[in-house]
């Protein structure tokens, strides 16, 4: 099994590196853009993250894990199954760069607003709230995006590479490829759904 995933990574590196630096750039600019904002609308954020605090404490005891993990489960379906559909023409190699481009700049700028925020206690946040599920989900996220943008790229091949595309089998492995990618991601959606909230229940108290 880890000869297989190291076999995997060597031979899809420049894929792979590609992405990272698509995600890191996110990141950046996650950053810059936070710096862009007036201290006034950094206020008003805060002000507004205190009262989903507030929200979240008064709901805690009554948290329906269950049904928090059914509505992320859908909607990561959904983005899972967008990209699955990215993949079937040539839109799929641009779209797997730009979706971890996206999530890298939904990830800097989380990161940084709770560390401009709210100091020693926002980076305790990013490490328990944040980094803790990105950790599991983070590889996965680059494994779907990779198989996107290699099935885009075999779909737009020359016609000296069309022996490797048999009748439904290149679709079949995309789509097995994606489904799995899925049912890992579920880990940390678990994570988020069950353990997270945890987290945050202890951490809200003093951001509020």
């Amino acid at each position: 099994m880890k000869r297989a995933v190291l076999t995997h990574i060597r031979s899809n590196r420049k894929k792979y590196m590609f992405l990272c630096m698509s995600y890191i750039l996110g990141m950046l600019l996650g950053y810059i853009c936070l710096g862009l904002f007036s201290e006034d609308v950094i206020a008003e954020l805060t002000q507004y993250i205190g009262g989903n605090f507030k929200t979240f404490l008064s709901y805690s005891e009554t948290l329906d894990k269950s049904a928090y993990f059914r509505d992320v489960f859908g909607s990561e379906a959904i983005s899972f199954c967008v990209m699955w559909i990215m993949g079937l023409s040539a839109l799929g190699v641009f779209y797997g760069p730009a979706f971890m481009l996206y999530k890298g700049y939904v990830f800097g700028f989380t990161c940084a607003f709770m560390l401009k925020c709210f100091d020693g206690k926002g980076l305790v946040f990013d490490v328990l709230v944040l980094f803790s599920q990105n950790v599991i989900k983070l590889p996965v996220l680059m494994f779907a995006a990779m198989c996107t943008m290699s099935h885009a790229l075999k779909k737009t091949s020359s016609p000296s590479q069309k022996h490797y595309r048999r009748e439904g089998g290149l679709m079949g492995v995309y789509t097995m490829f994606m489904a799995g990618a899925l049912l890992f991601y579920c880990i940390g959606i678990y994570v988020e759904c069950y353990i997270i909230p945890h987290f945050v229940f202890l951490l809200a108290k003093d951001m509020i």
